[in-house]
């Protein structure tokens, strides 16, 4: 249970500093990133996801916000946490940085990276010939991409293991061909 719980404060890290999120969409990142998969019963799933998310807060690895209806991580053990996934390298975490520019594929985009998280940034559009080769990546998070309109048709080509995409709050019109090629994706949230 406790590497459980390791994992799933580290997938909490992929947030901004200080950034309140719901209990219950939180554990549909679980589920579908398959955190929570002992029950077969959709209710049973939530029941579990609120059993761990309390043992998170009482662990102080979480805390409650929002009048409980949200949960937030603690800045240090968020900062102790991305300390621990940049030495592994399997994080890509630049959310709330106000990046201008879509990160470069040679030189971040790697290909053993599981998690990506570039939330709350501003730039406009994907680079048109990108198609990072991140063949175990199983999240990539793109919300509060305001600025964001295009996604690049070749730009989902090499992610197959992806399991949650959540391009929420952006202004993508038109979501690329590619997107139905993604054949393990779990969770889609536009």
């Amino acid at each position: 249970m406790s590497t459980a719980i390791t994992n799933l404060s580290m997938d909490y890290a992929l947030y901004p500093e200080d950034f309140a999120i719901s209990k219950d969409r939180l554990i549909d990142y679980w589920i579908a990133e398959g955190f929570i998969e002992e029950v077969k019963n959709t209710q049973a799933k939530y029941d579990r996801g609120h059993i761990i998310l309390n043992m998170l807060v009482n662990c102080c690895l979480l805390e409650r916000a929002k009048y409980g209806c949200c949960v937030k991580m603690h800045d240090l053990i968020r900062d102790t946490v991305l300390w621990i996934t940049s030495e592994s390298r399997l994080f890509m975490v630049k959310s709330g940085v106000g990046l201008l520019e879509f990160p470069g594929e040679q030189a971040e985009w790697k290909e053993n990276l599981e998690k990506v998280s570039l939330i709350r940034n501003f730039f406009e559009q994907i680079p048109s010939n990108m198609s990072p080769h991140c063949k175990i990546l199983s999240t990539l998070w793109l919300l509060i991409a305001d600025d964001l309109m295009r996604i690049t048709e070749c730009f989902f080509v090499h992610m197959h293991c992806l399991k949650v995409l959540n391009l929420s709050s952006s202004n993508i019109e038109v979501l690329p061909n590619s997107v139905s090629d993604l054949t393990n994706l779990k969770l889609l949230l536009l």
